[in-house]
């Protein structure tokens, strides 16, 4: 199964990078050769052999075709010799830091154990121009900002702030990552063997991140608000410690393994897995030839309550307008979505397709769901129909709910004549589940299968099942089959003919490529499972032969599992931020109201008015995602010495700000108006200050849907912004 390894290692890559981590404790392991200071790493051993080295050959035969040796091609065609021996032999990437300059820019190191030399002597001779020196007795080069070299066979290139610390690392391995305390427990948490054949590691210390992002942030002057570490903390991103995650060989499976060590009562997203286990009931659910499974546990219920709870916490006025969207929802629904809706759902949701369903790709995958109230979830469904009907006909569609009688089962579907749709959404009840599929002929086969689940088999009886969920023990929160041989044949015919493009481009012989049964030979299952271990929540996979398949919704659980990633961080930065720009807009609503009292109920007609009368700061009209800074004291005091930025005359455009007035308003005219909004300078939307004072945070189209309308009532539809025109 050689010939499959790279796709082992591309596609763990692919999980690694969705859970934006940037990481094995042996001599000649990779994390051996980084500083103890390594905040996270990406470290790969054996990644190429020559089975599958015609995929970097075939590219310089690509980039020709496109230009000759010039250009960034050409600078390509020059490091792929590089890339080749770097992964060929055992390497790692860490991230070591953050240097902040109008945003954080990484500190960085990378080491190749091995073909250090040749690796030195290609780079040389890409840098001409670079300066010797001598760092801890080890000769490095450096040009611009960055540095490399090798100690014995290791090659290294990194940030030059940071050659220091990699060399130390390098001369004094006591010193390196793999020594550390907290890197040793991830992994014998994750139960990673010692020194298999190959492997892809990454792993991620989150207090010493989030301490190097406050850091960074505040040294360069640009600290997160507090508002940001509240998100982080209700999140329980705080109480996270250790992420890893690592595929390799282990017996005759390749294991994937993903632990998220955390400390204290769970809360924010690590409730997640406070979740009753799966059984074998449940997965008896799924017949044993289906091609793939997914069954968990999740309240949602008690999500929604934790949501809140996280809200309250964070931004408190937040949650009247959750009500308050939940009533208007309540009362054009007839019902609520939290309070009727929520609560209709159990714990337990299986996702699965199988033969017998007859679905092209995934229109045969069926979903059940256990419920307190069948027919509360009936009528729930009756009453969306009642709601869309007309709706539709007013777009001359007809939507049509039938019913099919099965063995004794009532299934709706829904149906629209006289349109080629090419599905027909169907639902069932059996045993306290919602059985929930894109055609009757599916919801049917699932059907027979309940009734009678001893003359097919279930999940749980399957040989591959029953002998990897043995490794994985339990009980399981969640639980994750894939039959790889299925999947295989999926793609195999695509696979096939990238990989005859490429070694045709390459020069190698096509007939070297793998039939079908090779690649099928040895193929079986992939079995995965989540569930809570001492000190965290642990994912392990097996695959019998062939990559590790995880499915789609394996990756949103897992993504759940490490959501401690920089993008997750990225947005409770920006929602926290967000946060920090609607008191300010509430702020400067106060300061309107209070300046319109004292002035016949009028509105100014500019921020330098509320400025000028002292009921709003300079402060106050800069929301932190703005690129500038406020307009500073002095230059306030400036201003005034010119005469300007007084009652008597306030100016206009003399302040910085993160905001747009609509002026020429007074407390009479719609309170729907939007007095105030924020620039564009975030694409999912805006906050916006209306008459009445409140705020609320609208995606683009909406906030330009409320500006025009309130220069329409305004009778100043020829001053509407062009960019909402």
């Amino acid at each position: 199964m050689k010939f499959y390894r790279s796709a082992s290692i591309a596609h763990a890559a692919l999980v690694g990078m969705f859970f934006s981590l940037v990481a094995p404790a042996l001599a000649d392991d990779p994390a051996g050769h980084l500083p103890r200071q390594t905040l996270a790493y990406v470290g790969w051993d054996g990644v190429l052999d020559d089975s599958n080295a015609g995929i970097l050959d075939a590219i310089p035969a690509i980039l020709k075709l496109v230009e000759e040796d010039t250009g960034p091609q050409g600078m390509i065609l020059r490091v792929l010799p590089l890339l080749d021996q770097a992964l060929r032999a055992d390497g790692a990437a860490a991230l070591l830091g953050f240097a902040w300059d109008r945003g954080p820019m990484p500190v960085f190191a990378i080491v190749m154990h091995g073909p250090g030399r040749q690796i030195m002597a290609a780079v040389d001779a890409m840098h001409g121009d670079a300066s010797e020196d001598s760092v801890g007795g080890v000769v490095c080069k450096h040009a611009g900002d960055f540095a490399w070299g090798v100690h014995r066979d290791t090659f290294f290139f990194c940030s030059r702030s940071a050659t220091e610390q990699v060399i130390a690392s390098l001369v004094d391995p006591g010193q390196s990552l793999a020594g550390t305390t907290a890197f040793r427990e991830a992994r014998d948490a994750a139960r990673i063997p010692a020194d298999p054949d190959w492997h892809f590691t990454v792993y991620k210390n989150i207090p010493q991140l989030l301490q190097a992002l406050k850091t960074a942030s505040e040294d360069a002057g640009d600290p997160a608000p507090d508002e940001f570490w509240q998100v982080i903390d209700e999140l329980g991103i705080n109480q996270m410690r250790q992420g890893i995650l690592h595929v390799a060989p282990d017996d005759k499976y390749t294991a994937t393994r993903i632990f998220l060590g955390y400390e204290g009562t769970p809360r924010g997203l690590l409730k997640l897995w406070q979740q009753a286990a799966v059984t074998g009931k449940d997965l008896n659910r799924v017949p044993a030839d289906a091609y793939w499974a997914s069954v968990c546990n999740l309240n949602l219920a008690e999500v929604w309550q934790e949501v809140l709870r996280v809200i309250e916490e964070i931004e408190p006025d937040l949650i009247s307008d959750i009500e308050g969207g939940d009533a208007m929802a309540a009362s054009m629904l007839g019902f609520s979505p939290t309070q009727d809706l929520l609560p209709i759902f159990a714990d337990t949701w299986i996702w699965h397709d199988a033969p017998d369903n007859g679905g092209l790709l995934i229109t045969g995958a069926v979903l059940q769901v256990e419920t307190h109230d069948a027919e509360g979830l009936r009528a729930i469904f009756g009453r969306l129909m009642q709601i869309a009907a007309p709706v539709a006909a007013a777009q001359e569609v007809s939507l049509t709910v039938r019913q099919a009688d099965h063995n004794g089962h009532t299934i709706d579907y829904l149906t629209l004549p006289g349109l080629p749709v090419p599905i027909a959404p169907a639902v069932a009840f059996h045993d306290g589940f919602a059985v929930c599929g894109l055609s009757p002929q599916a919801v049917k086969v699932v059907l027979d299968h309940l009734d009678t689940p001893a003359a097919r088999g279930g999940l749980a009886s399957h040989q591959d099942v029953e002998e990897i969920q043995a490794r994985l023990g339990g009980p399981l929160q969640a639980f994750y089959y894939s039959d790889a041989r299925y999947t295989t044949q999926m793609s195999y015919g695509l696979n096939l003919l990238v990989q005859t493009m490429a070694t045709s481009l390459a020069g190698a012989d096509i007939a070297d490529l793998p039939t079908l049964p090779q690649v099928l030979d040895g193929m079986g299952a992939t079995v995965g499972g989540c569930r809570e271990v001492d000190g965290g929540v642990l994912y392990e996979s097996y695959a019998t032969g062939g990559m590790p398949a995880l499915l789609p919704t394996d990756l949103a659980v897992v993504g759940l599992l490490l959501s401690i990633l920089l993008p997750s961080l990225a947005r409770a930065r920006t929602l926290a931020k967000r946060a920090v720009s609607a008191s300010n807009l509430r702020g400067l609503g106060q300061g309107f109201h209070i300046y319109s009292n004292e002035n016949r109920e009028d509105f100014p007609d500019s921020f330098e008015e509320l400025v000028a009368a002292g009921y709003v700061t300079p402060d106050m009209l800069v929301a932190p995602e703005y690129w500038e800074e406020p307009t500073s004291d002095a230059e306030v005091a400036a201003l005034q010495a010119r005469g300007l930025l007084t009652a008597d005359n306030p100016g206009s455009d003399l302040l910085r700000t993160s905001y747009v007035l609509i002026p020429g308003q007074s407390q009479a005219a719609d309170v729907r108006n939007v007095l105030v909004y924020e620039k564009r300078f975030n694409e999912d939307g805006a906050n916006v200050l209306f008459l009445d004072g409140h705020v609320q945070f609208l995606p683009w189209w909406e906030v330009g849907q409320k500006v025009r309308e309130t220069y329409q009532r305004l009778g100043r539809e020829d001053e509407i912004p062009a960019e909402f025109r």
